[in-house]
């Protein structure tokens, strides 16, 4: 699989705050990523053993997003009211 240029930006972030959460005393298990869009930080951020949480108003994005998923991911429509 060939991966793209944003793809591979996302992994690149989610490699940056993985860094970052390493360093937290109580650890860092759960994301949850608001305006999660199509999912690629969500994903990267799985990738790297985070249990992720996506939530976005548009679903068409969520839609997109859930086809990024794999157990244990999870994604919501967000509520705007």
């Amino acid at each position: 699989m060939t991966r793209s240029w944003s793809t591979h930006r996302h992994d690149t972030w989610a490699a940056y705050l993985d860094d970052q959460w390493r360093g937290d005393p109580d650890g860092v298990h759960t994301v949850l990523d608001l305006c999660c869009g199509t999912g690629l930080m969500s994903a990267a951020l799985a990738r790297l053993g985070y249990q992720v949480t996506g939530v976005d108003d548009s679903l068409p994005m969520l839609a997109r997003a859930r086809r990024r998923a794999w157990p244990g991911r999870r994604s919501a429509p967000a509520d705007p009211s």
